[in-house]
Order: C-alpha cells, then sequence, then structure tokens
C-alpha cells in the first residue's frame, strides 16, 4: 500500500521499483487567479479550480491534459486531469513531471493512493503546500511497467464500473415496483375493488399533531437519540448518524416517541419533504427533531402503518407537491396542510387485509434492495484493494 512518510517497505520486494520523494520527481505551481465575475457562460475553454471544473473562459494557460491537485478549502489534494487547452486558476496546483520517466495517469493514482488530502495545514482554510507534497515517499516501477500497471487498473475498474451500473439500475428498478405495489394497494387491486371505502381529511382521523424539538443536539451518546429527517428512508425510521439530546433536559420526555407514531417530514428538498417513517415496538427510546411532525391516527378509523404507506405512496406524494411551499431552497409542508390531505379509506379490518398484502411484497424486495446496498458498499471496498495492489506490486 502507498502512503506517506509512515510508509514500510520490505526488502528485497520490489526488484525494478524505486522508493522515491515526489520532489524528485515532479514539481508544483499555483495556477492563475481569475474571478468569478471574468468567467464567461459561452466561454470556449474550461476553468479549473480545487474541485474540477468550475467555469469557462477565453482563454487557457495549459496546452495539454494537466495533472492539478487541489491547493485550498476542504478538499485540497483531490485530483483532476485537466481538458487539453485549459485555464487552472491559483486555487489548483498544476504538476510538472519528465514524461520519459513517470506516465501522467500512473502519477495520477499514484496521487490518488497517497491521499494528499492528510497533509493539509489544519487552518480555518485547510491548504496543501508544495513542500509537504515533495516530502511524501512513493514506489516508482520503470515506465513501462508504469504503463502495464494504468492498463490493468483501467479493466477491472471498467468491469467494476459495468457492475456498479448494474446494481444501480437494478435498485432503480425495485424502487419503482415498490411505488406500483403501493399505488395498486391504494387503488383496491388487493382487495378486489374500493367498495365500502371512503374519502376523508387527514385531520379527521388523526388524535394529535406535534411539531419536534428545536433543542440544540449533540453527539453525546450518552443523550437520548433525536430522529432527524435524515433518519427517514424508504417508509422506515433508520437509527444511524445520530444526534442526541440531555435525558435530563428540561421537557425532553414531551417529545418521547410511542409505538405506532409517525414522523412527517414538513421541512426538506422538494424531493424528500412530506416522507414519512413509522416509530416501532423495540425500537431505542428516541425523541425528534423540529422539522420533523409526529403523527398520532385515530386506530379506529386509520391505521398508522396504513398512513405511513400511504404518505409515500404516489397519492400522497402528489397531494404534497400541490401543496408545497418554497422558502429559501427549502420545501416546507406545515401541519395544517397536511391535516386537509384527502386520503382513500377502507375499514380498519381491509386495512389490515392491504397491510399484510403489501409487506409480503416489499418484504422481498427489501432484501434485494439491501443485498445490492451491500454489494455496492463492497464494490468501493473492493475498488481501494484494486488499488492497493496495484501499487504494492501485486496487479
Amino acid at each position: 500500500m502507498l502512503a506517506t512518510q509512515e510508509i514500510k517497505l520490505e526488502k528485497n520486494t520490489f526488484t525494478n521499483w524505486k522508493q522515491v520523494k515526489l520532489g524528485e520527481i515532479l514539481k508544483v505551481k499555483s495556477g492563475e487567479g481569475l474571478t468569478a465575475l471574468q468567467m464567461k457562460d459561452g466561454g470556449q475553454y474550461a476553468v479549473y479550480g480545487g474541485n474540477g471544473i468550475n467555469g469557462y473562459f477565453d482563454k487557457y494557460i495549459v496546452e495539454e491534459p494537466t495533472l492539478i491537485i487541489g491547493r485550498v478549502g476542504a478538499k485540497c489534494g483531490v485530483m483532476h486531469v485537466t481538458k487539453p487547452k485549459s485555464w487552472v486558476t491559483d486555487n489548483a496546483l498544476m504538476v510538472n513531471f519528465d514524461k520519459k520517466r513517470v506516465d501522467l495517469k500512473f502519477l495520477y493514482w499514484t496521487l490518488i493512493v497517497a491521499n494528499l488530502n492528510k497533509l493539509s495545514v489544519s487552518t480555518a482554510q485547510p491548504v496543501v503546500s508544495g513542500a509537504k507534497i515533495y516530502a511524501v515517499d512513493v514506489l516508482l516501477p520503470p515506465l513501462p511497467e508504469q504503463h502495464r500497471i494504468v492498463e490493468k487498473i483501467e479493466e477491472l475498474f471498467s468491469e467494476l464500473d459495468y457492475a456498479i451500473t448494474t446494481l444501480k439500475t437494478t435498485q432503480q428498478q425495485l424502487q419503482t415496483y415498490r411505488q406500483s405495489v403501493l399505488k395498486h394497494a391504494f387503488e383496491g387491486h388487493f382487495t378486489g375493488g374500493m367498495k365500502g371505502w371512503k374519502v376523508d381529511k387527514v385531520g379527521n382521523l388523526i388524535e394529535r399533531m406535534q411539531y419536534g424539538s428545536s433543542e440544540k443536539s449533540d453527539e453525546d451518546a450518552s443523550g437520548i437519540p433525536v430522529l432527524r429527517m435524515g433518519n427517514i428512508q424508504d417508509s422506515k425510521i433508520e437509527f444511524e448518524n445520530l444526534k442526541y439530546l440531555p435525558k435530563n433536559l428540561k421537557d425532553v420526555n414531551d417529545y418521547l416517541l410511542n409505538e405506532g407514531d409517525v414522523l412527517f417530514n414538513r421541512t426538506n428538498s422538494a424531493e424528500l419533504v412530506g416522507k414519512t417513517g413509522i416509530y416501532k415496538k423495540g425500537m431505542p427510546e428516541a425523541v425528534f427533531a423540529s422539522y420533523l411532525i409526529k403523527v398520532v391516527t385515530n386506530r379506529k378509523e386509520l391505521l398508522p402503518e396504513y398512513f405511513n404507506y400511504y404518505m409515500n405512496s404516489h397519492f400522497g406524494k402528489k397531494f404534497i407537491k400541490s401543496v408545497v411551499s418554497q422558502n429559501v431552497g427549502q420545501a416546507n409542508v406545515n401541519g395544517t396542510k397536511l391535516k386537509g390531505m384527502d386520503i382513500q379509506l377502507p375499514k380498519p379490518d381491509v386495512q389490515k387485509e392491504i397491510l399484510n398484502e403489501i409487506e409480503t411484497r416489499l418484504s422481498e424486495s427489501d432484501y434485494l434492495l439491501q443485498t445490492i446496498n451491500q454489494q455496492l458498499i463492497h464494490a468501493e471496498s473492493l475498488r481501494q484493494s484494486i488499488l492497493q495492489r496495484a501499487f504494492s506490486g501485486e496487479l
């Protein structure tokens, strides 16, 4: 594995490889300043900053594809290869090297594995300097071996990218299937029609609606978990990436969740606002944050599970889209609007029948989605493994 100064080499592992410092094989210099006002939408040449292309201009300062390193900001140390004839701003470092000794793509992957972001100076605005880069130890094989390694990396990455694309396509198909199941459920397809169903307002079918806590949460896990909008995924509540409130906080118990409480996400992006999840028996004790509304249904009329699925169906999403308001890049649907939503409703015993049909079908797709998500995570770790093997002389 390639690393920074902590690199450990076994003797005689690479007969033709040499350990060198980056300063021996490359030099860096800053690009040239260019303001946002100087850039032009119709400019002919790409302008690269530390994070890649950020505009276009009528002039260029590099003729050929050039390796650049982000110089400032959270992503300093990130690598890009420019297009031919591009401008590079002073937010990036341009890399010059001897092409008779080093292959461009090999150097790119070498720097990726070296993770130059670790070299950034910890300030309000992280910066990576040439001096820090020059001190990094790397392993350099002969040029023909570099070409071979790059070719092998690209071959393996191409196969991996194809597999990832296939997994993501299947993932999207399963999401489409999920929506199809919910649509059929609320159109009466699982119960032989909609005879005996009624249409009523949500406000007439609930016992209570409550906005969440606006107290500032933190990462002290000795407190009570605070469920936020990111904890609602695909009609479910997930206890991941949690924050907490102190258990002794005044009024914190007022926000404790009970089995069957439905959490409605009142503020989010336009695509995600209105999603819901249901708090189930056996879940850890938790409270909920201010961007969520707790809805307690009247179970003699509306089962919470039915309401949860309905809100995440085509019908619920269509209603949310019709009443959403936009404010400074955020979409909002308040409790009053939610109470005004019409919902198609059979009797509770029929609701249970519908829920059984939904959960039977979705449990199968959920299992497949979980498997796909695990495979996508594995694919990313495999990408890292390929790079580690490549720069350990194992490809």
